[in-house]
Order: C-alpha cells, then sequence, then structure tokens
C-alpha cells in the first residue's frame, strides 16, 4: 500500500514538484504515461540534470519506457538522452509486457554489480527477491540512439506515433496490454 515510512508519494506535474523538492533521494522513479505516450517535458536532457540534482551520490534514477516489439527506437533515444547526465544506463525489458526499465546511476556501474548485489541480498521480503531475480534475468543491453532529448527538440510523438500505428494494425488492440480485452 505504499505506506512504509521511507516512501514519499507526491502527486503533481512530475516536473514541477519535483523542482519545489527539498533534499536528495537514493531512488526517484518515473511512471508518467499512459501506454505508450509519455509527457516530452520527462525525456529531456535537462529533466534529467533536476532529477540528478535530487539525487545522492549513490542514487539511481527508473523510468517506465514503452515499445513495441522490434522497435527500440524510444528506448534507445531515452537512453542516448540519459548518458547525457549519467554515466551509465541499464536496460531491464519487463517480461510479458511492451515496457522497458531504464535505470540510470550517479556512479558507474555495470549489469553485474546488480547480479552481485542481488545474489548478496538475503533476508530481503520474497516480492523484493523475485523482482531482483527478473531484474537480472531481463537485463538487456542499453544501446544508446542518435537521438538525445532536449527542452528545445524532444520528439517523442514522432517516434512512437508509425511503430504504434504499425503494431496496432498488424495485432489490433488486443496486441498492446491495456488497450484489448
Amino acid at each position: 500500500n505504499l505506506t512504509e515510512p521511507n516512501i514519499n508519494i507526491i502527486i503533481g506535474d512530475g516536473r514541477y514538484e519535483l523542482n519545489n523538492l527539498e533534499g536528495t533521494y537514493d531512488v526517484i522513479t518515473i511512471d508518467a504515461y499512459k501506454v505508450p505516450y509519455i509527457p516530452w517535458h520527462l525525456t529531456t536532457s535537462e529533466f534529467f540534470g533536476e532529477v540528478r540534482a535530487h539525487l545522492t551520490d549513490n542514487g539511481v534514477v527508473a523510468i517506465n519506457v514503452g515499445r513495441v516489439p522490434n522497435d527500440r527506437r524510444l528506448v534507445e533515444a531515452m537512453t542516448a538522452t540519459m548518458l547525457t547526465i549519467y554515466p551509465t544506463v541499464h536496460a531491464i525489458d519487463i517480461p510479458g509486457s511492451l515496457n522497458t526499465i531504464l535505470v540510470a546511476t550517479v556512479k558507474a556501474t555495470s549489469s553485474e554489480n546488480l547480479a552481485q548485489n542481488a545474489t548478496a541480498a538475503s533476508g530481503l521480503d520474497p516480492l523484493m527477491e523475485r523482482v531482483l531475480s527478473t531484474a537480472v534475468a531481463s537485463i538487456v543491453p542499453a544501446t544508446p540512439g542518435e537521438i538525445v532529448f532536449t527542452d528545445e527538440r524532444a520528439p517523442v510523438e514522432t517516434i512512437i506515433d508509425s511503430p504504434v500505428l504499425r503494431y496496432l494494425i498488424e495485432q489490433g488492440p488486443a496486441g498492446l496490454p491495456g488497450l484489448g480485452g
């Protein structure tokens, strides 16, 4: 129920609310869209710089990015954008979905770090153990594309529209979780 004392839930426009926060956080997660669109102002290098300003020296930011099979352009653009601020970005394809979680770290890390930490963790809640196990098994290469989103240019909808329309034509609405029956 997200009632733990160390969880701070803030409801409002993500970028505005973020910039009104004081202090730093170990983890900031972003899941601010309705399949498949994400607000462009939450995709830019400037935005991820603002997120960085609110992370601790060991902090991470995670964002859920939609995709369709055989078209990772949005994931690649988001990876390239995040790499303008963070030294490392990891990609985790969520099994049974059209989602990739991108995790950027303030300090340089490797995929092996996650596997080592998951192995070393003991006494975790069983749900957390399953999440870590799934994440380790679902890591894919985080390949940056050529497009970097900025506040001046963030063609998110352009990148999303053509593959989504093609996928919907091929699969029908049932092919996109949340839209079909």
